[in-house]
Formats: structure tokens, sequence, C-alpha cells
């Protein structure tokens, strides 16, 4: 399939090259690799029957390498027309499990028949519960996967009137609290009651016959939904010192009670009151997604702040770059704070700005009925088996945007919990071969009975090319607005702001068309009064082609944020294109796509400006940044099962050193004068240093040893390699050029 590479495009988000994406599926950790699992229809940008699974990997959480796809539909099985939702655990005898939802249409008269009819939920489509596992667990990068035909569990509980059953989710690992064994949940609902979510346990994942039903975790009452897709639970960090831009609300704690909400409710932007959870995560039965299977030390935070306040703030506008030829004193990311803190490595273990209360522990998430809904959460207690939504706080959006759904989480090796959610199009479907994307991954706290989202460190790391700061600009009055400038015109920016009031009622950022009629452009609008944040779509004046919130086709969306009177106000603006991902200073997100084209080659200005409405404002500071992509370029390996790359680096390799070690040595007792200029010492860090190879090929006595030499690089394009000093490829993931993939691995010293 030909891909197109257009404007609106995003890069420094998780998709594929092309294709339809959907839920994020089974992030977990393994051997030091994080593993991100999506649901993917390689042709078409629309959904359809037929989803695979799509597979990314990355060591660093931010630059990842799409590998072939993990699981595929079977003809004339029980996953013949897709293989849905679901998680990924490393068993207790350390072998990473994919559980998923295998579904096939009533119509496939292909494929198996239907369950009894005690157990038919009378759907267009018949769901499986299934599993699969690597074909070569001693791969890191787990590339190949082997499905088992036969189910886990076959059909759901008999005589339950369900409105569905999908989307399994591990809650809980085999300990002593759990009578050693695992609680899984799984996506349902009751027909005339309401969403609801099922409970089973088992004492061996693989053993179909240990499963049971062990009754439900909890049911809605009809307001959020009849089916309750992709349910997960997760028990929450504190808000770790430093996280927040200005520090942590610590606000007086809501009182919602047994407060009801409809969805309808739920999808006014009036609605939802920001974002609450539950405290941190103890580790025990809950730490079911790390690689280790061993219990954490509940201490451990990695994205804790290390000395990240009190940044000094610049004078006036500077521009600087972000490759070494900075104009600016200051480091470039350090301008507003490193949001979440710093990346694992530099951490206060135990420090925690926000508070943590026993009732609010527990993040429970639920995607009601159709990704048109938006995602809904609750914060309460969770204990064996069961959550008390009675005495929950909420449901609340998980985001205010309309572009969120069907979350999934994980807990990393360093104890962070990490939420990934699938970013939908607001486009109708034209010439693209692309449709959806993961949002960036977030880190999720607790501070009191909030939930607070972090973009996760790692971000900084994107940063790249021209940047942009600006501080104590006054907005309003003879300065309406400060544009960016069009050094900065990217498609894809990160750009941290902090306003303080003054006397306008709203402050903000306007979004400014590309397009030809401004069809497009967008404001995101804090008002100080009301604490709403939005984004206005098409709040054009069609007499003036001016911002006017007047405009007859203005279109809104947003919600109310837990802002204090008086507290300046800090927004993290991550443009990627279309994807707009809006982090706040209280710990609130909102997600939407703004579809406004690109600036012409060179033109002199962004398209972005901060405004302030009715009054004036300080912009105390203010930095953009331009963006790299997450993507890294695929390394030109074969993709083969591990135990032939295993076999090829004990057998193969190593013959080919110890011989090329031997020639060496021959050619050194042959021509002493080169002796110093022909040693091998042979590195493992991948360098691109292309000459080098070729000098010591021409400095080789033996056409042999140039042979070897070209077949060692080519093993280690492969991917093929050794472990320990003698390791030929460590494969960083960082984007290469084109013209430096084949450039020389070797470094001879």
């Amino acid at each position: 399939m030909a891909l197109v590479e257009h404007e609106d495009k995003p890069k420094f988000h998780i998709a594929p090259a092309a294709g339809w994406v959907n839920d994020p599926n089974g992030p977990f950790m393994y051997k030091g690799q994080y593993h991100l699992f999506y649901q993917h229809l390689p042709e078409g940008c629309e959904w359809a029957f037929g989803l695979v699974w799509g597979h990314a990997v990355s060591r660093d959480l931010i630059h990842w390498e799409h590998l072939p796809h993990a699981m595929v539909p079977t003809a004339k099985s029980l996953d013949a027309d897709g293989c849905f939702s679901g998680c990924a655990t490393i068993d207790t005898d350390g072998t990473p499990i994919l559980l998923y939802t295998g579904v096939r249409l009533r119509t496939n008269l292909d494929a198996q028949p239907p369950p009894p009819p005690e157990c038919d939920l009378n759907l267009p489509f018949i769901e499986s519960q299934l599993y699969a596992t690597p074909a070569d667990p001693d791969d890191p990068l787990l590339v190949s996967w082997v499905k088992e035909a036969a189910p886990f569990i076959g059909v759901p509980p008999p005589n339950m009137n369900l409105t569905g059953w999908r989307d399994p989710f591990v809650v809980e690992r085999p300990c002593g609290a759990n009578d050693h064994e695992w609680v899984v949940l799984m996506g349902s609902g009751i027909k005339e009651v309401g969403g609801a979510t099922i409970v089973y346990r088992t004492r061996t994942l693989r053993d179909a016959a240990s499963w049971r039903y062990d009754g439900l975790l909890c049911v809605g009452d009809g307001d959020t939904g009849a089916v309750w897709e992709c349910p997960l639970i997760v028990q929450l960090n504190p808000l770790p010192a430093g996280a927040l831009p200005l520090g942590s609300s610590n606000h007086a704690r809501l009182a919602m009670g047994n407060r009801k909400h409809s969805l309808s409710r739920l999808n006014s932007s009036s609605s939802g009151g920001g974002i609450a959870a539950p405290p941190a995560a103890a580790d025990g039965p809950m730490q079911q997604h790390g690689d280790s299977l061993q219990q954490q030390d509940s201490s451990i935070n990695s994205s804790s702040a290390c000395g990240c306040d009190g940044i000094s703030i610049i004078a006036d506008c500077t521009s600087s770059s972000i490759n070494g030829s900075s104009s600016s004193s200051e480091p470039p990311y350090a301008l507003v704070n490193a949001w979440g803190g710093p990346p694992p490595g530099c951490s206060m273990a135990g420090v925690a700005a926000g508070s943590w209360d026993e009732r609010y522990s527990h993040f429970y998430s639920i995607s009601p009925d159709a990704c048109t809904n938006p995602t809904i959460y609750w914060l309460g207690r969770y204990s064996n088996g069961r959550f008390d939504l009675e005495n929950a706080k909420g449901p609340l959006r998980l985001d205010l945007g309309d572009t969120l759904y069907a979350p999934n989480v994980m807990r990393d090796d360093a104890g962070r919990v990490i939420l990934w959610g699938w970013l939908q199009e607001r486009r109708t479907v034209g010439t693209y071969d692309y449709a959806g994307c993961m949002t960036v991954p977030r880190l999720l706290h607790l501070d009191g009975d909030r939930l607070v989202q972090l973009p996760a460190p790692e971000l900084l790391s994107l940063r790249q090319g021209e940047a942009w700061q600006a501080s104590h600009v006054q907005l309003g009055g003879p300065q309406a607005s400060l544009p960016v400038p069009g050094l900065v015109g990217s498609r894809c920016l990160d750009i941290e702001a902090v306003f303080s009031q003054g006397s306008a009622s709203t402050v903000g950022v306007l979004l400014r068309s590309w397009h030809q009629g401004g069809e497009g452009g967008a404001a995101v609008l804090f008002n100080w009064e009301s604490g709403l944040l939005e984004v206005v779509f098409e709040a054009l004046d069609p007499a003036t082609m001016s911002f006017s919130l007047t405009a007859p086709m203005a279109r809104r969306i947003g919600g109310p944020l837990q802002q204090k009177p008086g507290q300046p106000l800090a927004l993290r603006l991550l443009l990627d294109a279309s994807c707009l991902e809006i982090f706040t200073g209280t710990g609130e997100v909102l997600s939407t796509r703004i579809y406004r084209g690109s600036p012409p080659h060179g033109h002199a200005d962004a398209g972005i400006e901060f405004v302030a409405l009715d009054g004036d404002a300080r912009l105390d500071r203010v930095a953009a940044y331009e963006m790299a992509s997450c993507i890294a370029a695929p390394h030109k390996r074969q993709w083969q099962p591990q135990q032939q790359q295993a076999a090829a680096a004990a057998g193969e390799v190593q013959d080919l050193f110890d011989e090329l070690a031997a020639l060496h040595q021959q050619n050194e007792q042959q021509q002493q004068q080169q002796q110093q200029n022909a040693s091998l010492s042979l590195s493992s860090s991948l360098k691109a240093q292309p000459s080098l190879l070729l000098q010591q090929q021409q400095q080789l006595a033996s056409p042999r040893a140039a042979e070897i030499a070209g077949k060692l690089q080519q093993l280690a394009l492969a991917g093929v390699g050794l472990d320990g000093e003698q390791q030929l490829l460590h494969v960083e993931h960082v984007a290469v050029p084109e013209e430096e993939l084949c450039a020389d691995i070797f470094d001879f010293e």
C-alpha cells in the first residue's frame, strides 16, 4: 500500500504507518522493553471486523519501533473475524501471555458453531476469551506469538441476560492475600439494568478447567451505559514533589457523595468537575504489569522530582536551537518545569506533594457503549474482587475533550502507573491512508481525592531544532496578543505557558487555520470566573474573518479545572499536527483534533498567538519547542524466530570472531609495521563511521578477513549478536536517517 504523507498526520504519537487504529492493548514491560499493542486494520481508515494486534516496542518509553503484527485472525477459528481488545501479563513461570477476546460473526458459516442458548448473547458476533504466548520467551522484543486455539473461557455465565462479554484485564496476581489465584475482569452489562464488570478467578491462566466465575465487581444504574467496555483498575501512587509546574493544589475535598451523572451530562462542557483519583498504589496483588514477579517497594516512584522547582525566568523574548547553538543561557527544557518530574534515574523516592486517602485509593475506569461517549472513572476502594461503587467518587470524565476512548494502563519497572488512550479522528474519511493514534504516555497520580494526569517526562527528549521563549509579557491593551514567531514553524510543537489573571475575563491560545476560508482553526481558552477550559472551533466571524466567540458556527468542548482563585494558570500544549493534548497545572487533560493544515514554507509566524480577552493579563513565561518523531526508523533485520538468532549468535558469530582474531594475529606477524593501525578491538556501540570498516579491510592482508568483517556487519544489521562484551548490535530506539541505516557498526581501536 502506497503511503501518503499528509500535513495533519501526527508524528510523536504512536501510530503505524497506515491503516485504522483504535484501542491500546496489553501495555507491559519485559526484559527492559516497553511493549504496547493496539487494535489495527492495515488497510482502510474505518472500523471493520478483521482487527489484528499491532505491536510496538521501546526501550525508553518515547522512541518506538513497530514490529510485525502480534496476532491476526485465523480462519474457521474462534477469532476468525477479529482479535479484539485485551491485556498482557507475565505468568507465574515468567512467560509473557496475551489475554484477548476473539470474535466470529454469526453469519460466518465457516467459523465454529454458536454457544448453547443459555450462554448466547444474541449479538451479531460471538465472543470467546483466548490467549497467546511468545514463540521464544528469550526474545526481549517478543516478535513472534503463538495463539492457543482452545479458549481459556469459552462461553459467558449462563442466563445472565448480558449485553457483552469482552476485554479481559488482569487485576490481581496470585499471592497469599487472594489464595494464590489470578483475578481477571471482563467488560459487560446486564440488560435493563446497566453496565457491569464481571470477575473471574483461576489458579492457572492456561488451564481452562481452573477458571471460575466469581460474581460482579460492580454494576451501574443505566445512566453510565449499557455495556462497560475495557474495564481497568489500578492503585495509584501519591503525587510526587515537583511533578506539577505550580505545585500540588491540595484543595479541599469535593463532597460528591452518591451523586449520579448521566452520559448526556458527562458529555457537556459544564459537567465532570476535573479529574478525581484514588491514592497511591500499594504494591501487592495490584502489581501485575511489571516485568518483575516480585512485589515492589511502595516507596519507589521514579517520577518524583529532583530539584526542578525554582527555575529562573528569562526576561524578554529569546530564541534558541536545541541542537547546541542556543542563544539563551537557560536549558530549553526547563523554562517552566519538568512536568511529571524527571525521567527515571533522577528521583526523590517517597517524597510526595499529594496526600493519600485510602478511601480513594483505586482508579476504576470504563468506556461505556461506544467511542462517541467519554471514558469515565471512579476513585474508591477495591478489595477481594469488589469495587465499592456506591461510596466512590465519580463518575468523572477521564479527559475533557472529545477524542479519547478505551484507555489501558501498566505499572512499569520503576513503579509508575502509565496510561495510554485511543485518540480518534474528527474528520470525514477522504484521501487519507491512516486514522487514529495513541495518546502520549500519561502518568497517573493521586492528590488528596483527585486524579492527576501528567505527561511522561521522557517526552522532553523529543524536543529538537528551534526553540522560542518569552517572559513577563503583558497581554491586552497595546500588546493585544503575542504571536509565536515563524522560526518555530513546525507542525509539531511542545508549548508551555503560565498566565496571571489581571483584569481579563479569559486568556488562551489562538491556533490559526492555514486553509483557505479559515476552516480548521481553533482557540484554547480559560475563563477565570467559570473555571472552564475550552477549545472553541470555527470561531470566525464570516463578515470580518476575525476571531469571534459569537461566530454562528462556533463549537465548544471542555470542562472545569480545579483552579484556586488567584492561582496562575499553567498549560502545556502538545500540538502534533492535528492532534492536541492540553495538560493543565491542576492535573486535568483535554484532548482533541484540530485540522488547521500547515503554514507556507518560510512563513513569518507559526499561526499561534497568546491572547487576553476583555481586559489585560500577564504571560509570566512561555516556551515553544519543535518536536521530533517518536517512531524509530526500522532496522534492516530479518524477522526470524529468536531461537535461530540465538543459535547464530552462539555458533556462527562466535566462530567468525575467532577466525577473524586468528587471521589478525597472523597478519600482525606478517606486517609488524602496521601493527598499531590494524588493531581489531571490536566495540558493541553503534556508530555511524562507514569509512572505518573499509580502512580495516584494506589493512588486512587476507581477503578472507575482509569477507568475515562484511559478514559480521550483515549479521549485526539483522539483529544477531552476542551477549556480554562481544555483543554485536545494541539497538538504540532513535530515529535513524535513511542514509545511516547501512552505516558501519564497528569501532576499531
